[in-house]
Parts: structure tokens; C-alpha cells; sequence
């Protein structure tokens, strides 16, 4: 087990979300730079794989994983915070106009209405997530501490408004040596000599 096996359980939850519809991209950036570019679209759009809706939002967003190992001599848990983004567009959406003011062709659903709905779809998911996980034994499991939920504004080019959601999950890997030969690690020996003496410069 690995955490491709979480994206791939991310995705599988989130097909099952009236409102994300399966729009679930893996940023492979730290600070979220695919966020602010111009052909996000195209990188949705490859996320979604057979997913053949032209809509883009709302969108979940899982930042790169940070992973805490605790053991490396028996099979253990590795521990991941995860950080994910629930992201709607402000005052356009996909579809149109949220909430249109007929008066002067803008939106009324504000940023604040934004915050709400993508609060309860990152709510919701973790309550789906847990439920899945404890229903599927003790391969991914949840961290099992508080949530933390920050609302975000006006992210990237197309101005995005929702939630930062922040949880931790465990991860079973078994402790297997894929890349070294036991037998070839017995004749390593720790040099104890000085490898660099202190010397005038």
C-alpha cells in the first residue's frame, strides 16, 4: 500500500458527490502553482480521465501529501497530513451566473455563501471518507484527530473561492526491502575514522 492507493480512494469517493462530480486533480506542486494557470481546464480535464463533463467546478484539490514515518523495522503506519482544497468560481461559475442579479447582469451569491457550500462538501467527504475507511478494514485509516477548515478567497486566474480542508490519515506498509538484497547489506561495516580532521584553512 502506497498513496496512490489513497488518490485512488479519493477519486472513487468523490464520483459519488452530487455536487464535485468526480473533479479531483492531485497537485504536484506545494504551493498550488497549477492552480493559477491558464489551462487549468486541461489539467482537470485529464484528472477526470473518462469523466466527459465540460464543467470545471466546484473542484476538490489534494496538495502533496506530508508523510511522518514512525517505524522502519516492522510493518507500520505511515502517517500523512493531507491538505485539500473544495473550490468553487466566484461569481461566474461553469454553468453561468450564480445567483443573477437581473438589474446589473452580476452575481449575488457572495464570497461568503462560496465559503459555506464548499465547507459542507469538504464535511461531507470527510464524513464519506471515514465511513468507507472504517468499512474496509485497517489498510487506510483515519488520523482520528481534528479537522482544521480554512476558508480561502479569490485563488488562481479563475478566481476561486472555498475551503482549505486539513486532516490526517494512516497508510499500512509492510516492511520490505524492494531495492537491496539483505544479504549484501551483512558485509557493510560503519567506518568509525575521523573522515575529515580539523585542519587550519
Amino acid at each position: 500500500m502506497n498513496e496512490l492507493n489513497l488518490y485512488d480512494l479519493f477519486r472513487q469517493i468523490l464520483s459519488k458527490s452530487k455536487v464535485i462530480q468526480g473533479r479531483f486533480h492531485v497537485s504536484t506542486n506545494n504551493s498550488g502553482n497549477d492552480l493559477n494557470t491558464e489551462n487549468l481546464n486541461e489539467v482537470v480535464k485529464d484528472a477526470l480521465g473518462s469523466i466527459t463533463s465540460t464543467r470545471k467546478y466546484p473542484l476538490c484539490v489534494l496538495m502533496p501529501p506530508v508523510e511522518e514515518l514512525d517505524n522502519y523495522i516492522d510493518g507500520d503506519y505511515s502517517n500523512l497530513t493531507l491538505t485539500v482544497y473544495f473550490l468553487t468560481q466566484a461569481f461566474n461559475g461553469s454553468s453561468g451566473i450564480k445567483k443573477p442579479n437581473v438589474f446589473n447582469n452580476t452575481s449575488d451569491h457572495s464570497i461568503i455563501l462560496d465559503w459555506k457550500d464548499m465547507r459542507e462538501c469538504a464535511v461531507n467527504f470527510r464524513k464519506a471518507f471515514v465511513q468507507v475507511t472504517q468499512a474496509n478494514g485497517n489498510i487506510i485509516r483515519d488520523g482520528q484527530k481534528k479537522d482544521l477548515i480554512v476558508k480561502v478567497s479569490n485563488i488562481g486566474n479563475d478566481n476561486l473561492n472555498g475551503v482549505k480542508l486539513i486532516f490526517d490519515v494512516q497508510i499500512f506498509s509492510e516492511c520490505v526491502l524492494n531495492d537491496y538484497e539483505l544479504e549484501s547489506l551483512k558485509n557493510i561495516k560503519i567506518n568509525n575514522k575521523d573522515l575529515h580532521p580539523l585542519h587550519q584553512h
